[in-house]
């Protein structure tokens, strides 16, 4: 009959076997975001430290320079700011999906 195929039949977890592999496809996805994500922090963090150092090399006496710096701060700091929302929102999603996987036992 029409839709009776194995992929589209729903188990006792209320699942077809479609939406576990689509499930387990977005797990793969979130977990390689997290990985990008984790990188792009790390060197976020280094450049901060980095900036820091130089700030504190350059001292008040170079105010063209210390200004440059302070703004290259501002947008490093943004930019882990924005990286680390997106990690804990990825990580909440990944958390979510993995538990309910482990739920049917699908994980």
């Amino acid at each position: 009959a029409k839709g009776d195929s194995p992929a589209s039949k729903i188990g006792a977890s209320g699942l077809s076997e479609d939406q576990i592999r689509e499930m387990k496809r977005t797990k793969q996805k979130l977990q390689n975001r997290i990985t990008t994500l984790d990188q792009t922090m790390s060197a976020k963090r280094k450049s901060l430290a980095a900036i820091s150092e130089q700030m504190v090399a350059c001292g008040a006496a170079d105010f063209v320079k210390a200004r440059e710096l302070h703004e290259a701060q501002e947008k490093d700091q943004s930019a882990l700011d924005e990286a680390e929302n997106e990690w804990l929102e990825a990580s909440d999603e990944l958390e979510r999906i993995t538990a309910r996987l482990v739920e049917i036992g699908r994980a």
